[in-house]
């Protein structure tokens, strides 16, 4: 309560919103696809390289995505956070720091680069 006797509203954290339910849990699916349908939605394009032209493949809790590369498409949040998990090491060259040769530098990059698109 407040000073003026007024009771404070709470609030739930991120974390507290999301359904607890594992592979295990009957109906999974389902249970993910109705949580995932009602979530906010965010366009995105995951641009096709010389390298990588497929379709990207990504699944939460047994419900499955084929994100086309190329095209704008609208996921649920937890489907972008998924990709933003998804990371892979690199080495890049680095000149040493006495100024004589290169390094190799082991670096985190994104797995499958993708832009927002702004409505």
């Amino acid at each position: 309560m407040d000073g003026k006797g007024l009771k404070k509203p709470e609030i739930q954290k991120e974390e507290e919103k999301r359904p607890e339910f594992t592979a295990d849990t009957p109906g999974v699916t389902q249970l993910t696809r109705e949580y995932l349908r009602k979530q906010k939605k965010v366009k995105i394009i995951i641009p096709k390289t010389e390298q990588e032209k497929g379709d990207v493949y990504i699944a939460v809790n047994g419900h499955n995505y084929l994100i086309q590369r190329g095209q704008e498409v609208e996921i649920p949040e937890d489907v972008l956070q998924v990709l933003d998990h998804a990371v892979i090491e690199e080495y890049v060259q680095k000149r040493s720091p006495d100024g004589e040769g290169y390094t190799m530098e082991k670096v985190e990059v994104k797995r499958f680069p993708y832009q927002i698109v702004r409505s």
